[in-house]
C-alpha cells in the first residue's frame, strides 16, 4: 500500500496559501496517493486526484489556474439580487448567492478523471438536518455537489441539497481530517493548514458584528480540534516507540505539518487578487522551510 498522504484544511479565500504549498510539493516530486480535504482544501483534493501519480505538476498547474481565474470576491459569491444579506436573514438560507463557486467547481471536478486516476479521495461534509459528519469518495455520484457541499461555509455559502438532506462545511465536525487519513492506515502524512494556531487577542476590536463574533468563535474552535489532533498523533508515536501495550504492533506516524508563520489577513471570504497572490507566495515560503528541514 502507498501510505503518502495530505490532509488538506478549510480556510475560505486562504486556500491561496495551500495552493502554494500544493505548488512546492510538486516541484520537489512530492505526490501523495491518499486525498483528504474539507471546504476550500477539498477542492485541491479534487485537483490532485484528478492526475495519477506523476502527474503532480499537472495538478499544481491547474490549482494555479483556478485560482488565477478568481477576480475577486464575485468570481466566487454575489449579493442576493434584492436585499443583499438581509435577504439572506429574512429568506434565504444564506447571507450571499454562492452559485459563481458552483460554477467553478463543476468546470473543475472530473469525476470520470478522479474515478481513474488511480487515487484515493475523502472529502468531509457535515450534514445540518442530522449532524453527522460523512466522507464522500472518488466513487460517489454527483461528485461535484459534494465539493460544493464541503466549501458551503454556513450561513455564509448556501448548503447543498444531497438525497434530501442539507449539507455544508466539513470542517464544522473535522477541520482537518487528520483522524481519517490515520484510520485508512497512512504512516507518511502531510497535514496542510490555514492557520496559525495562535489565537490574536488584537483581534477582538475588530469584532463589530454579530458575524465577526461568529467567525472568531469558529476560528478558535476549529484552531483548537487540529491542534488536538495533531497532538495525539504524536502521543501515539510516543506509545509506539516507547513499547507501550496500545502501541503494539503499530507503524509509527511520520506527520510534517505546514501552517502560516504568521495570521493570514485580509479574511477569509476576501478573494482579492492582491491577497491571494499574498497568500500564496507564504505558502510557497512555509512549504519550502518544512521541507527544507527535512531533507
Amino acid at each position: 500500500m502507498n501510505n503518502q498522504a495530505v490532509v488538506w484544511s478549510g480556510g475560505g479565500a486562504y486556500f491561496a496559501f495551500e495552493v502554494g504549498v500544493n505548488r512546492v510539493l510538486a516541484d520537489r516530486g512530492i505526490d501523495h496517493q491518499h486525498q483528504f480535504g474539507v471546504s476550500a482544501g477539498g477542492l485541491i483534493s479534487v485537483i490532485n486526484a484528478q492526475h495519477p501519480i506523476g502527474l503532480a505538476k499537472a495538478a499544481a498547474d491547474e490549482a494555479d489556474a483556478i485560482l488565477k481565474s478568481v477576480k475577486g470576491n464575485k468570481s466566487i459569491y454575489k449579493r442576493w439580487w434584492f436585499l443583499g444579506q438581509l435577504e439572506g436573514l429574512l429568506w434565504r438560507r444564506s447571507l450571499v448567492n454562492s452559485k459563481p463557486l458552483w460554477d467553478l467547481i463543476q468546470k473543475h471536478c472530473d469525476e470520470e478523471k478522479i474515478r481513474n486516476s488511480g487515487k484515493t479521495l475523502r472529502l468531509g461534509c457535515t450534514s445540518y438536518g442530522k449532524g453527522m459528519y460523512h466522507e464522500a469518495t472518488e466513487n460517489t455520484p454527483d461528485l461535484w455537489k459534494w465539493v460544493a457541499a464541503t466549501s458551503a461555509f454556513a450561513p455564509y455559502f448556501l448548503p447543498i441539497e444531497i438525497d434530501g438532506d442539507y449539507w455544508v462545511d466539513g470542517g464544522y465536525r473535522c477541520i482537518a481530517p487528520l483522524k481519517s487519513a490515520i484510520d485508512a492506515g497512512c504512516t507518511n502524512i502531510d497535514v496542510v493548514i490555514t492557520s496559525t494556531l495562535e489565537t490574536y487577542p488584537e483581534d477582538v476590536s475588530k469584532c463589530k458584528t454579530a458575524l465577526d463574533v461568529a467567525m472568531r468563535l469558529v476560528g478558535m474552535m476549529t484552531d483548537e480540534i487540529i491542534l488536538r489532533d495533531v497532538q495525539k498523533a504524536l502521543k501515539y508515536n510516543d506509545l509506539i516507540m516507547s513499547g507501550h501495550p496500545l502501541g503494539e504492533g503499530k507503524k509509527r506516524l511520520n506527520i510534517r505539518l505546514f501552517r502560516p508563520s504568521h495570521k493570514l489577513h485580509g479574511g477569509s471570504r476576501n478573494f482579492d487578487q492582491k491577497l491571494l497572490a499574498e497568500h500564496r507566495t507564504h505558502g510557497i515560503e512555509v512549504a519550502q522551510q518544512v521541507l527544507d528541514k527535512k531533507e
